[in-house]
């Protein structure tokens, strides 16, 4: 038991709640990634369609604002554990160190590839190619992530 004012069963149900939201949007993000890059892909091998594209797109706008509330619930389960349980975060922290810090270099890299690859989408129209090269790459580094914080 830390020494806190919050009740143990309030710090315990608000850890264990954003855990689950969190969790939801993280698996969820991963499938959409996936999908919008498969979907684009299909559409620059089937030109003829641009149903493809404008869903790819819409699955890019969903997932560039879901990620960003995904990143706001992680920041607070590790501002509340910090907060909640100091010395039980400081031993997880210690023993989990680089893991942690390999995880932060792929949600860096994840932005790094998300936010072009969304806010790019109309002005590389004529580099099909390249865009799909900057989606793929946004796949690996959320995948690498998820297995990194796993």
């Amino acid at each position: 038991m830390e020494p806190t004012f919050v009740p143990e069963v309030a710090r315990r149900f608000a850890i264990g709640f954003l855990f689950i939201v969190h969790i939801q949007f993280a698996a969820f993000l991963i499938g959409l990634f996936t999908l919008a890059v498969s979907m684009e892909f299909f559409w620059i091998q089937n030109k003829g369609n641009h149903n493809l594209n404008r869903l790819a797109h819409g699955m890019g706008m969903v997932a560039a604002i879901m990620y960003s509330t995904g990143a706001v619930l992680a920041f607070a389960v590790l501002f509340f554990l910090t907060i909640f349980w100091p010395t039980f975060f400081y031993i997880v922290f210690r023993a989990n160190f680089w893991p942690f810090v390999m995880e932060a270099i792929t949600f860096a890299l994840t932005l790094l590839y998300l936010i072009p690859w969304f806010f790019t989408w109309q002005s590389m129209e004529r580099f099909k190619w390249a865009h799909l090269a900057l989606g793929a790459a946004l796949v690996i580094s959320a995948y690498f992530q998820q297995a990194l914080i796993d």
